[in-house]
């Protein structure tokens, strides 16, 4: 299950810039297959269970978007 953490103003804005680096048309979400292939791609990779989880949380289950902005305060406390 995730939590929020507090990150802090600053910490919150850079996760938000990080997600709207993945958004270069600026629609506010990127799609939940987009963030999948990064996550199992790039960097340290993800395991299966930890993708699920992530994407359960934070993937709006109709559209399949993950609507970023609302997800960073979600998991952020302000």
């Amino acid at each position: 299950m995730l939590m929020a953490v507090d990150l802090g103003q600053f910490s919150r804005l850079k996760l938000l810039r990080a997600f709207r680096t993945l958004d270069p048309s600026n629609n506010g979400y990127v799609e939940a297959e987009k963030i999948k292939t990064l996550l199992t791609t790039h960097g340290e990779r993800f395991s299966q269970e930890e993708i699920d989880d992530f994407l359960n949380f934070a993937v709006d289950s109709e559209s399949g978007l993950l609507h970023y902005e609302d997800y960073v305060m979600q998991v952020t406390v302000s």
